[in-house]
Parts: C-alpha cells; sequence; structure tokens
C-alpha cells in the first residue's frame, strides 16, 4: 500500500510538497491542478521530473472537479509519458 498527500494550501510550489511528502515518507503527491500555482503554463515537466528524482516520490493528478474526461487527451501533453507512467482515475461524487 502506497500513501501519499494532496496539495496543501501553505505550499505554493511542487518542490515543498515534495520536500515534506519525503520528510514524512510518503509516497506520492497530488498535484491539484484546481490551485492557481498549479495551472498546466506554470508546469514545467522537466522541473517536475527533476523534482520527482530528488525526492524519491511519484505524483497523482487531480484534475479540476468539473472536467470533461474527454477534453484531456495525451496527445496533447507530449511530454508526459516521459515524465512517469500515468494512471487516471475517475470518480464520481
Amino acid at each position: 500500500m502506497k500513501f501519499g498527500m494532496p496539495s496543501l494550501i501553505e505550499f505554493r510550489t511542487v518542490e515543498e510538497h515534495a520536500r515534506f511528502c519525503a520528510q514524512h515518507n510518503l509516497d506520492f503527491y497530488e498535484l491539484n491542478l484546481a490551485f492557481p500555482w498549479f495551472q498546466s503554463d506554470k508546469i514545467d515537466p522537466d522541473e517536475l521530473l527533476r523534482i520527482k528524482e530528488r525526492y524519491g516520490i511519484d505524483y497523482t493528478v487531480h484534475f479540476h472537479d468539473e472536467i470533461n474526461p474527454f477534453d484531456f487527451c495525451l496527445r496533447c501533453a507530449p511530454d508526459a509519458g516521459t515524465m512517469c507512467h500515468m494512471s487516471l482515475t475517475l470518480h464520481g461524487i
């Protein structure tokens, strides 16, 4: 079983979250794309990979709650495959 954490409002960078995960022996960090500072135009895939390797953590991605899953296309994110293995989980409320 793996344990991780969601994005925290107290931290404004991926690196702060990754450092916290490493300090508390967590396996992954859930990158919440609904936070303004984690919008796709503010995320650098190379930086995510560097942070992942530096702190030994993985990522999961939390999309905005109102996302249309059919709008998401891996062809639109060509660097995603080089960053990490991706798994997409959809759930309803």
